[in-house]
């Protein structure tokens, strides 16, 4: 039986997200000077064609994100981990896989900027929500306590 490639592929969610390719190989091998606004370009032309809430947009978000650290931009990235943590957490819920991921970048970023009071609860909540749905052994559940750990460990310092 062969396959109807429209209906297996949404070209709409390809065309748009082939955008993100540019920005991501850039801030891989070190140029997020160059990224930075091409992610910035390629997350607005996302939120009007896919939307805001819409998982590639998200992902984007991210690696908009993590290329923002990477450029030492903390408050930036701290802000698109906040909108992706806030977009996330309302559209899965606060215990989906994705949202979880959120907050645990988020507080990686806190940490990253030095801003250890902001990561904590995080880290806490974070492995509170983990608990109750991995369960305490589970090995996301225990980077998320070592994370913690480490948190108070830097904020020593």
């Amino acid at each position: 039986m062969p396959y109807d490639l429209p209906a297996l592929i949404d070209y709409r969610i390809f065309h748009v997200s082939s955008f993100a390719f540019k920005p991501l190989a850039y801030s891989m091998t070190g140029r997020e000077s160059e990224a930075m606004p091409l992610f910035e370009e390629t997350l607005k032309l996302m939120k009007a064609k896919l939307g805001p809430e819409h998982p590639e947009t998200l992902h984007v978000m991210g690696n908009f994100a993590e290329a923002s650290v990477g450029a030492g931009h903390f408050t930036e990235a701290i802000a698109l981990w906040e909108e992706a943590f806030r977009l996330r957490a309302s559209t899965l819920g606060a215990d989906h896989h994705d949202t979880l991921f959120s907050i645990n970048r988020l507080a990686i970023t806190y940490r990253t900027a030095g801003q250890f009071s902001n990561a904590i609860p995080l880290f806490e909540e974070l492995i509170a929500l983990r608990k109750a749905k991995l369960g305490v052994d589970h090995p996301e559940t225990l980077r998320a306590m070592a994370s913690l750990g480490i948190t108070y460990t830097q904020s020593l310092f």
